[in-house]
């Protein structure tokens, strides 16, 4: 059996942090191998050395005063505290920060101290980057806390507006003044409608859960969706509108590229008050276009560019009246240039004007798909001519869709509160509906494709779907697996649910 001796030797060989033996007069007399691989020395040369010269030059003067200050009451303890930070030096002059304990040892012919270094970098990395990681996380929530807060704000604003004129309505006995106040309720509308659409895209941004479909976009026909759009905003302030577009096929998602556009030039109209606003696109080279859209507005101050695609930042001028809208239209530009790869870039002058413009990647001539062949001229769409089967479990809902749908729209609607009242819609239709429009949450555990597969089940046939939501988790991934099947996000614009509805019944059977 080997001696004390040869047991300590292995066992202080062994031991997972540089062991230091230390003489009374700061000499090493020993270091195990793990402390010349810390320290940075090669095998065996740490013997005899001095301990300060493995401490920081800045540091020596100390040390060697707290090292007297140990040899006149040696006691096992750690050196620093948690408010002093020590570090320890390299042969190459780097260094390093340290925990180091002490231990006296006792000896028969003079004192000797033990000093466990252990190198602490990696903990102190991990330290600062889970710091980093917290600082990130509460920001995050602060941001959100300031978010709502701005959202409750801007809802409460429209509703309080909407009690107040449905009470001053009731009172009204005058027909001018009853119409002056319906006019108010719908600008209200309108004003939530704005906020809660754009809080949704936010959502559906922040989600994750939009997958960009990259593919081929004709500038020409995107500029001229954008004008029937928006023309008559820009028309009803007199701008004049100018559109350089171009044969430029570009290389992007055209429905999420088509919001950051709308955003920008529904901004570029609100904050002109003569002059024109322009939209245009060019070629840099044969892999990337600039669209621009530029206006002769008020212009953004120097100071304001770095902040003003930050949610709910406006940068007002004094004296000036609100202009209008909730602030998240930047916010929304911003985070879909990040999902698509986008660079945007803003130049702007006060009183002259600003222009955004958008690097989008493009194809080559050769890379465009062919024109499709001309088709016959399309049968005139008659709503009356279709049966629709509307599911909405909220009774005003459902009220109100189905009285538009009618009224207005001119289809037949057979509405269902729930899946059992479906059936019962169902058992009285001699023939399949042209289309199912349902609410996609239902209650009591049953969704909208319940619904939809009542419905094909029972005729044995696709019909088409729309599903309404305002749910922003992957609810579109799963619908977009289910075939015939539409997403529209709530609140629910009536154009855009009325004119998917014609599309969707015109590529199945009428009823």
């Amino acid at each position: 059996m080997p001696g004390l001796d040869q047991l300590w030797r292995w066992l202080a060989d062994a031991v997972p942090d540089a062991l230091l033996l230390v003489g009374p007069r700061g000499r090493i007399d020993y270091a195990n191998p793990y402390a010349h691989t810390v320290f940075g020395y090669q095998p065996g040369t740490l013997g005899g050395l001095g301990i300060e010269a493995l401490v920081p030059p800045e540091s020596r003067q100390h040390h060697a005063a707290h090292r007297s200050a140990y040899a006149g009451q040696p006691t096992a303890r750690e050196m620093g505290n948690r408010t002093m930070a020590l570090f320890g030096l390299r042969a190459d002059g780097s260094q390093f920060p340290a925990e180091i304990r002490l231990s006296p040892l006792p000896s028969t012919d003079r004192m000797l101290t033990a000093a466990v270094v252990r190198d602490v970098s990696g903990h102190r990395r991990l330290e600062s980057e889970l710091e980093a990681a917290r600082d990130l996380a509460n920001r995050a929530n602060e941001g959100k806390s300031r978010f709502l807060a701005a959202v409750s704000h801007d809802l409460r604003q429209p509703l309080q507006t909407l009690r107040m004129l449905t009470a001053t309505v009731r009172r009204q006995g005058n027909e001018a003044e009853r119409e002056a106040s319906w006019q108010q309720v719908d600008r209200a509308l309108n004003s939530m409608s704005e906020l809660v659409n754009a809080v949704l895209n936010v959502a559906k941004l922040e989600s994750g859960t939009v997958e960009p479909e990259i593919q081929c976009c004709d500038v020409s026909a995107l500029f001229e969706d954008l004008r029937a759009q928006l023309a008559p905003l820009a028309e009803a302030k007199n701008l004049r509108w100018t559109i350089v577009a171009s044969d430029l096929q570009l290389q992007t998602d055209r429905a999420l590229l088509r919001q950051v556009l709308q955003n920008l030039v529904s901004n570029a109209i609100r904050y002109t008050d003569s002059g024109q606003i322009t939209l245009r696109a060019r070629a840099v080279n044969e892999r990337l276009a600039e669209i621009t859209v530029e206006d002769t507005g008020i212009g953004i101050p120097a100071s304001a560019l770095s902040t003003i695609f930050e949610d709910f930042t406006q940068v007002p001028r004094p004296g000036e009246a609100f202009r209008g809208g909730v602030g998240l239209g930047l916010g929304t530009v911003r985070r879909i240039a990040k999902l698509l790869g986008l660079a945007v870039r803003v130049e702007s002058t006060v009183g002259v004007g600003s222009q955004f413009i958008i690097e989008v990647p493009t194809t080559l001539p050769s890379d465009a798909p062919e024109s499709p062949p001309s088709a016959d001229a399309p049968r005139v769409f008659r709503p009356s001519d279709h049966m629709v089967v509307f599911i909405e479990d909220d009774a005003a809902v459902r009220h109100a869709t189905v009285l538009y749908l009618e009224k207005v729209e001119g289809y037949r609607v057979k509405a269902a509160a729930s899946i059992d009242e479906l059936k019962s819609v169902l058992t009285g239709l001699s023939q399949a509906p042209a289309l199912v429009v349902s609410d996609f949450q239902l209650g009591y555990g049953m969704f909208g494709t319940d619904a939809l597969s009542l419905v094909r089940d029972t005729y044995g046939a696709q019909v088409p779907a729309i599903m309404l939501t305002g749910d922003t988790s992957a609810i579109a991934q799963k619908l977009a697996a289910i075939p015939r099947t539409a997403l529209l996000s709530k609140p629910v614009n009536v154009e855009a649910l009325t004119k998917l509805m014609a599309e969707m019944i015109g590529s199945g059977r009428p009823g």
